[in-house]
């Protein structure tokens, strides 16, 4: 595997619909039965204009020179399978609901951004750098999650975290969230009335 790429990068996964439920959709979620993503049971030889192909036997890892390709490490039934960046698209919501089957965690959100930026730039940058780029906004759609989950809805989270907190009228919990995140965990779970943990 890549040196980028952490050996597990997912948050959740499911062999078939529906992975991580109640988090949002986010970047580097996967998705199944999606315009311009099918084709999934394809190796490289034939699926080379599928955004995501199954890897076959025999496979070297190209990660050096192929800066849009991007492992997906036991996606379905155990299998490897590889994402093409460059075929990546904008898709209507409505083909993504109850078609998600995979969570990039942390480390694999922070591996794809490094990928996208090396494919798009070819600039090499640091992976701590973009595990620090990436934290920020993993926070948010932890609490997003945690928010969704006690309350059986994402509405009104967003307004929530750009309200002024009542003990630090000087920041939203948005702008908070960037150097004190567990004061707004602690503002959460007091608003929740309960523990997220």
């Amino acid at each position: 595997m890549a040196p980028w790429m952490p050996a597990d990068p997912y948050h959740d996964r499911e062999d078939s619909p529906v992975a991580g439920s109640v988090r949002p959709i986010n970047q580097g979620d996967v998705f199944a039965s999606v315009p311009l993503a099918y084709g999934v049971k394809h190796p490289p030889e034939s699926g080379g204009h599928k955004a995501r192909f199954r890897v076959g036997p025999g496979w070297t890892e190209p990660w050096d020179g192929n800066y849009a390709l991007f492992p997906l490490p036991a996606l379905i039934d155990g299998d490897d399978y590889v994402a093409n960046l460059a075929l990546s698209a904008v898709v209507r919501p409505g083909f993504l609901d109850q078609q998600r089957i995979a969570v990039l965690n942390r480390d694999g959100l922070a591996a794809l951004q490094h990928r996208l930026n090396r494919h798009a730039s070819r600039i090499d940058e640091d992976i701590v750098r973009t595990r620090d780029r990436v934290d920020e906004h993993w926070l948010e759609f932890d609490l997003w999650e945690l928010w969704t989950t006690a309350r059986g809805t994402e509405d009104a989270f967003q307004a929530w975290l750009d309200e002024r907190s009542a003990t630090r009228p000087e920041s939203t919990r948005r702008e908070t969230l960037k150097f004190d995140a567990d004061f707004v965990r602690e503002e959460l779970r007091d608003e929740l009335g309960s523990s997220p943990d």
